[in-house]
């Protein structure tokens, strides 16, 4: 049973001076798993020593990097720091690595042996021999290399559910609510967990354009969320394959542009920023893409 995730830092959650990218959003979803026995998992963090400190003060180049994790908006997965961080040096023979993970290990002052643990890494060399040592590891890489996991952290929490806990359906619809909304901008509703291995069915909401009438008598495109079947494909590991979406028929659009316009109407469709007003109970807001999107706020004017 894994009890402890464990994560590199450097190449791996950070690449070169910044967070590699959906690295902290997957720290999110981590920090919420639960193993078989239904705790939550710790997460723990290990650095290289040479790379942690380029200081030759110590205890200043420890409180740097702790405030180098506190900017870059990790610390907070990593706390108490005194517990879960720590820097290793791992350039020397097997035993040596193995004692200084199990000195890490000790740290954290739960039961837990290696085998317990779910190692995630950029690094090739660490990453095997920390298999050797009986850990599960899943290694990342950017380029995609042939022997990584996962080249990007959108797809992390996927492969690490089945390893972590295989029959939690609560750490599978975390991932995949998780991978559908960043990769593919789909809001996941619900999950058919009865079809067949490989394949999961499931209802999302996704963002459709509908054309309205406006109060000035123009035209105008609005983007919003329905709700459709997808079908989502994974291979062995868990790691997703192919995600496949319906699209809504035309009376559906119908109705959905009926609906944005009695809003409209109504006067429930707020286009300024700050708090709602009146009846306003719906946000029109302009994405980076310059599309205008329809958010729901509240159900009820106050």
């Amino acid at each position: 049973m894994i009890k402890v995730l464990m994560f590199d830092l450097w190449d791996t959650l950070v690449q070169g001076d910044a967070v590699s990218p959906h690295a902290r959003e997957a720290l999110e979803v981590f920090s919420k798993f639960e193993n078989e026995a239904g705790d939550k998992l710790e997460l723990y963090l290990v650095s290289d020593e040479e790379t942690a400190t380029p200081s030759r003060q110590p205890d200043l180049a420890h409180d740097d990097f702790i405030k180098l994790l506190d900017k870059l908006d990790l610390k907070r997965f990593f706390e108490p720091v005194e517990r879960r961080v720590m820097f290793l040096t791992l350039a020397g023979s097997a035993e040596a690595e193995r004692q200084a993970f199990e000195k890490a290990v000790g740290r954290l002052g739960i039961p837990a042996g290696l085998d317990e643990y779910l190692f995630i890494s950029g690094d090739a060399k660490r990453s095997s021999a920390c298999r050797k040592m009986g850990m599960k590891v899943l290694r990342f890489d950017p380029a995609g290399s042939r022997d990584a996991d996962f080249d990007d952290w959108a797809e992390a929490p996927q492969l690490a559910a089945p390893l972590v806990a295989p029959g939690s359906s609560f750490n599978r619809k975390l991932a995949l609510q998780f991978y559908l909304s960043v990769v593919y901008e789909l809001d996941l509703v619900s999950i058919n967990y009865a079809t067949a291995a490989g394949t999961i069915e499931c209802r999302v909401k996704k963002s459709f354009p509908v054309t309205i009438k406006t109060r000035d008598g123009g035209l105008a495109k609005i983007h919003t969320q329905l709700p459709v079947k997808a079908v989502v494909k994974v291979n062995k590991k868990g790691k997703v394959s192919s995600v496949e979406s319906e699209e809504p028929n035309a009376e559906e659009l119908a109705e959905s542009a009926h609906f944005i316009k009695t809003l409209e109407d109504n006067k429930q469709i707020s286009r300024g920023g700050g708090k709602l007003k009146g009846n306003e109970t719906h946000v029109l807001e302009t994405d980076e893409k310059g599309q205008k999107r329809l958010k729901h706020k509240r159900s009820t004017a106050v």
